[in-house]
């Protein structure tokens, strides 16, 4: 069940991802002053959680590994309001699980799909981003060392908001540092705040 809802959502970031890149289209023909498609990756960087921590148990809420996103947006107004679908991913990270009158170390870590609207701020090469939306997270939860836990799975929805600024190489290409944060929800149904801090690049089709 899990993983059909995972392939649903995969199915509907594709159909947004889509939809981007056909707004992009008739902007570029009904306006040519208007921005097109853009997209990126930022694949450098790390994660840290809000977990909880217990005396006795390992506590490391940086994600060992970092974190990453890919993502595909247009502008609905030029330069100024626009749409984004991203693709992201946290490495683990540890702390204390709890569920109920149980506290076992584990592992966290989560992935998912994001839809956000953008406002962008521009002033010559430089240009600060806003961004609001909802992310369709997968979250896992391990046991570790010699933790009882089992490996689960939580599937939810989950208010995403980020800050963004981009320096432009030239008219295709920028660089980009990003702060994102997801709220998703582990299998003991408590929500954790994950903050991403991700640098990359950027490619705007002309």
């Amino acid at each position: 069940m899990k993983h059909a809802q995972f392939v649903i959502a995969s199915k509907a970031a594709v159909f947004a991802i889509t939809a981007v890149v056909g707004m992009s289209q008739a902007n570029a023909q009904t306006s040519p002053d208007s921005p097109s498609l853009y997209v990126g990756g930022s694949l450098l960087g790390g994660a840290r959680y809000d977990l909880q921590c217990t005396s006795g148990i390992k506590c490391d809420r940086a994600a060992t590994g970092g974190a990453g996103k890919i993502f595909a947006g247009s502008f609905i107004v030029p330069n100024a309001i626009g749409v984004e679908a991203s693709l992201f991913g946290t490495a683990k990270a540890n702390g204390a699980y709890t569920r109920g009158s149980l506290t076992l170390p584990a592992e966290f870590r989560t992935r998912g799909l994001a839809l956000a609207g953008v406002y962008r701020i521009s002033s010559g090469d430089v240009a600060l981003d806003t961004r609001l939306g909802m992310a369709y997270t997968r979250s896992q939860t391990r046991g570790v060392g010699t933790s009882s836990l089992p490996t689960e799975n939580k599937s939810t929805f989950a208010p995403t908001v980020g800050l963004g600024a981009r320096y432009a190489i030239n008219k295709e290409w920028q660089l980009n540092l990003d702060w994102d944060r997801v709220r998703p929800k582990f299998a003991n149904g408590k929500s954790v705040n994950t903050d991403m801090f991700t640098a990359g690049a950027t490619y705007n089709f002309r």
